[in-house]
């Protein structure tokens, strides 16, 4: 068995130094307006091996595209899985010039669990005004869903800190999706239909590079003083959601947004409805700009059937995040912030080219910027939150600094210092095309 382990150790070890050749390489940004965003080419090693390779029909009009038998897109290892080996395929049919049809196909064997998981993804548009898609796969889906830990950090705690934040269960879904996304309107309008089962998971391995720490791995199971058991059980759920965007200006910065929900057992006549209300501005500035968020929504008549259901933050217990630090909570139980009753929460940000630190001219010669920030969270049932800092933004152009102050009613207040690793969001985005 030790020798097993030995040679997973190595495995790792080669994997994930292949991960980082060929994945990083990032190009300067373009100016203030784009400083959320980094772009991050992928190296072409070997093509077809460690990175895709795509192969296009003479006229251009049908793209199949290989992503490699080391498939970056996919999370190789987590503890309610083990070990599983990803291989992925999209095909692309050019229609016209706005028109395009593409299939997505990733398919694994858990080595673990000996389950097979995978999902297929369609998308079409003739207009890149309305789109269409079908999800089908059978995955483990963090809780939080998009407002999980990035599953590649979460991969490199398990290996190299023996810390484990992200909480699954298995998703058996079907989704069908609409999106009406005009470039010359200021109107964005979806709607989704999904049904789901949902079933409880446990951990399945403890394998780890970091032997010499004595910690144990966190249960699966997350942690909230609103979770019931049977909020994580078995069930079979119909969902469809609805939702309506408008922008104020045509950079499509700032919004008002509505989001509603409605859910139902399909072996119970039950149901639950979720209203989500969102605006956000945003003032530029050749040098500073300002940027504030108000979020609220309810639940209207019942609570959530499943945990996944529960409104949730964007949120960690880790010290390092992909995220900007400015959006996420850092809390030692992150899981326990969600939750089925009223919320509110606002959000104020300062960013500035020409503040602190990028008066340095060193500094203002990058694409490097700062912002302050204060946040607050009120929720039913829960303590008031407070959350201020100051964030040195995409130093070295990858890199960003914080430093993080929380206050929480009946709570220890708590003064951190934190890193975001932003592109490692851009190398784990999807390999067929998606919108809002």
């Amino acid at each position: 068995m030790k020798s097993i382990h030995r040679s997973f150790r190595h495995i790792y070890i080669i994997i994930l130094s292949i991960y980082f050749i060929t994945s990083t390489h990032p190009v300067k940004a373009q100016g203030f307006e784009q400083v959320n965003k980094i772009e991050v080419k992928e190296i072409e090693l070997l093509p077809g091996i460690l990175s895709p390779k795509s192969w296009y029909k003479k006229d251009s009009t049908k793209i199949i595209t290989y992503h490699g038998l080391l498939d970056k897109g996919e999370s190789t290892f987590n503890l309610v899985d083990g070990f599983s080996l990803w291989q992925s395929l999209t095909t692309q049919w050019i229609i016209n010039d706005k028109g395009l049809f593409e299939i997505h196909g990733s398919l694994a064997y858990d080595l673990s669990t000996k389950e097979v998981l995978g999902r297929v993804h369609l998308g079409y548009t003739k207009d890149q005004i309305n789109y269409w898609f079908i999800n089908i796969q059978n995955l483990s889906e963090d809780f939080k869903k998009e407002k999980g830990e990035l599953a590649m950090l979460d991969l490199f705690a398990i290996l190299f800190a023996k810390r484990n934040y992200k909480k699954y269960y298995r998703s058996q879904n079907t989704t069908f999706s609409w999106r009406r996304m005009d470039n010359k309107s200021k109107w964005d309008i979806g709607y989704d239909i999904e049904l789901e089962k949902v079933l409880p998971l446990q951990n399945v391995t403890d394998f780890t590079l970091n032997n010499k720490s004595d910690r144990n791995f966190e249960s699966n199971m997350p942690l909230n003083n609103q979770l019931e058991p049977n909020q994580t059980e078995e069930m079979l759920l119909f969902t469809q959601e609805a939702k309506v965007r408008y922008f104020f200006t045509d950079r499509k910065e700032s919004f008002i947004q509505a989001h509603y929900t409605l859910g139902t057992k399909i072996d119970e006549e039950k149901w639950f409805q979720q209203l989500k209300l969102t605006y956000h501005g945003t003032t530029y500035g050749s040098t500073h700009r300002l940027l504030w968020t108000l979020n609220t929504g309810t639940f209207l008549g019942t609570t959530p059937f499943h945990f996944s259901q529960f409104h949730q933050y964007e949120s960690t217990s880790s010290d390092v995040t992909t995220r900007a630090i400015s959006n996420e909570w850092f809390l030692k139980d992150d899981y326990g912030m969600a939750t089925s009753k009223p919320w509110t929460d606002i959000t104020l940000t300062l960013q500035s080219r020409r503040f602190l630190l990028t008066q340095i001219d060193f500094l203002h010669q990058t694409s490097a910027y700062e912002s302050i920030y204060i946040k607050t969270q009120f929720t039913e049932g829960l303590p008031d939150r407070i959350q201020t800092g100051y964030t040195l933004h995409k130093l070295f152009e990858t890199l960003s600094l914080g430093i993080v102050y929380s206050y929480a009613e009946l709570s220890p207040n708590t003064l951190g210092f934190y890193i975001s690793l932003p592109f490692m969001e851009s190398i784990s985005k999807k390999r067929y095309f998606h919108k809002w």
